[in-house]
Formats: C-alpha cells, structure tokens, sequence
C-alpha cells in the first residue's frame, strides 16, 4: 500500500508538470515574418490511396516558399506513378526513390545524399492531413522560439474516437513537457528542426530501424539545443487511427520496442514511473478481493488523469472526447502492461 501511494504521488507529479505546460497551448495564429527557407520531408511507402489528398494539402498551403521532398521509400504499388502525375508542373515539388528501408532510413538517406545546409526542415508523415495554415505555424513557431528542434502536435482523426481519446494523454506529455524546459517525447509526424544543427549532430543521433524521433530528441537534449513545442492550433496534424485492435496493439508495441535504448535520463524516469503506475493498479485490481481498499488507486489515476486529457481535449477543439476520457483512463492499464510483457517474453 505504501509502495503504491509512493509510486502514485510520483505519478501525479508529472502529470501535474505536463498539464500546467498544456496550459501554454493556444490558437493565437502565427505569421512567418522572415524569408527563412523550409523544407518538408515525407516518406512514402504503398500510400497510392492518399497521395492525392497530400499532395493538395500542401498545395492550399498559406505560403508558398517552401520546398516539399516526396521520398518514394521502394513502394510496390501505384505511389511512384501518382506522385509524378500529382506534382506535375509542381516547381517546388521533388522526389526522391529509396530501397525500402522504412521511414527513418528514408529520410537520412536523403538528408545525407542531398545536405540541407540552411533553413528548417520539416518532418511529416503521408497518412497525415494539414491544414492550410500548417507549415506557415511550425516555421513561424520555430522562428519565433528560435528552437533547434519543435515539436509538433498531432491529433488522431475523429472516426477513432477512443484512441483520439487515449492519444491525448500521449500529447499531454508530448506538448506539456516541452512547455516546462523537460522534454519527454516526440513524434515524426510533425516534427521540425534546424538544417545546420541536424548536420552538426547527426553522427550523434542514435541508429535503429524505427525512433529515429525519439533518439533525435535525446542528441539535441545532450548537445543542449534549445527544444520546444509548436502552441498553436494551426500546427496540428490529423493522422488516421487503427482500424483493427491487432494494428493498434503492434502500432504500441513497435514503440515500446525502442524504450530500452534510450539513454536520457528524463526519458527514462517518466517512463518507468508511468509503467509501474500501470503495475499498481493492475495489482491492486488482483488482490481487490483481500483488500478492497486498493481499488482507490484507480480512483485516484482517474483524478489524476482527467485534467490533463481534459484540457488537452479544449486546446485541440476536440471537447467531445472528454466524454471518452472515463474510458480510456480504464483501459489504458491493460493494454500498457500487455505491451510490455509482449515485449519482454519475445525478447
């Protein structure tokens, strides 16, 4: 019991680090006041079906310096095809063909064939959809911020509403720990950083078949780069959540594969108190029947939790999924530490 109130007020600590830095997200627009140069890389692998809404989404963009490299990461199906006919007359437009070796490879394939010496560099993915004013806000944030590295927020579509729901809490932690000088986490799906400082610390960033995000995070944490996050609602990506639960369970999976690499401390302590949370409470599930007092530590992540789901939710113009947030809070547990044993018996 005492081990577990511990482990729980460790667990409140950091949520209530990350909620007070959601609170610095806002909707105010941003406006790129310089001529810095951008550019926006995208990895494709088989995604013939969406390369037309991407491709028109950055067409519709706000501004129109920018420079946007399709990397054809060895697709199998029609996307090479489509990606020519789509970004026909498309000056700004270049692709880029890669032995498919997944996204991360894709991309440091081309950044070291093709060095971008100036400007900032912006990373996406292609099953993600951008409003009109996206790049104009991550180049405008990183300008204003002067950060070598932004993080971007993402959102999941709403055709998946309990994992928009339990995506937030990722967010939560994504954006909130940025916001406070600590950051966590990131993810490629919007993410931008600083051309000269990438070449400065590219030998440094770890080499692994997927994280490439992650590890990128922990080289410019180490190098002391300024690193922060993108406040504001026009920054946000619209990626398409898992149809099935076998692809959301593997989607979690692949992601935790990579936590056993990092390094940073920061990374690995917010992981570890997250994880044992999640022990806590599956454990005091088990042996409710011998004390049922023990069942207050779900009441208690669930007061903890709320807030912070919560606001994200209001930040992102998505109130509707607090409603979910109940749900979300419950299963979170279970698939969590589901993922882990996974891990730890394949291994």
């Amino acid at each position: 019991m005492i081990i577990g109130l511990i482990i729980s007020v460790l667990y409140a600590c950091v949520v209530m680090v990350c909620f007070a830095g959601v609170l610095q997200f806002d909707s105010l627009p941003r406006c790129l006041r310089s001529k810095v140069k951008v550019h926006i890389l995208i990895s494709l692998y088989n995604e013939e079906s969406r390369v037309e809404a991407l491709i028109a989404d950055l067409v519709r963009q706000s501004f129109t310096g920018f420079e946007v490299v399709l990397i054809n990461d060895g697709s199998t199906d029609a996307t090479l095809e489509r990606l020519n006919h789509f970004t026909e007359g498309l000056g700004n437009f270049i692709i880029f063909t890669t032995m498919h070796k997944g996204k991360d490879a894709a991309i440091k394939t081309y950044l070291k064939e093709h060095p971008i010496d100036e400007g900032i560099v912006i990373v996406t993915d292609a099953d993600c959809r951008h409003p009109q004013r996206w790049a104009e806000t991550m180049a405008a944030e990183a300008e204003t911020t002067n950060a070598s590295l932004l993080i971007g927020p993402v959102m999941i579509d709403g055709g998946h509403p309990l994992q928009a729901t339990e995506f937030l809490s990722l967010q939560g932690v994504t954006i909130g720990s940025a916001n406070t000088g600590h950051p966590v986490m990131c993810g490629g799906a919007n993410l931008a950083f600083k051309a000269d400082v990438y070449n400065r610390i590219a030998g440094e960033i770890r080499d692994n078949e997927n994280g490439a995000d992650m590890f990128l995070l922990e080289a410019m944490k180490r190098a002391g780069e300024k690193i922060a996050a993108a406040n504001c609602a026009d920054a946000i990506v619209e990626t398409i959540g898992k149809n099935t639960l076998t692809e959301f369970f593997n989607q979690r999976r692949r992601w935790a594969m990579k936590s056993g690499k990092y390094t940073d401390y920061e990374i690995i302590g917010v992981g570890i108190v997250t994880i044992l949370m999640q022990i806590v409470l599956i454990a005091s599930l088990l042996l409710s029947s011998m004390w049922i007092e023990l069942l207050l530590f779900w009441l208690l992540k669930f007061c903890i939790d709320i807030p912070l789901l919560s606001a994200v939710a209001v930040k992102y113009h998505t109130p509707k999924l607090i409603l979910y947030t109940p749900l979300a809070s419950i299963l979170y547990p279970f698939y969590t530490i589901a993922v882990l044993i996974y891990n730890v018996v394949k291994k």
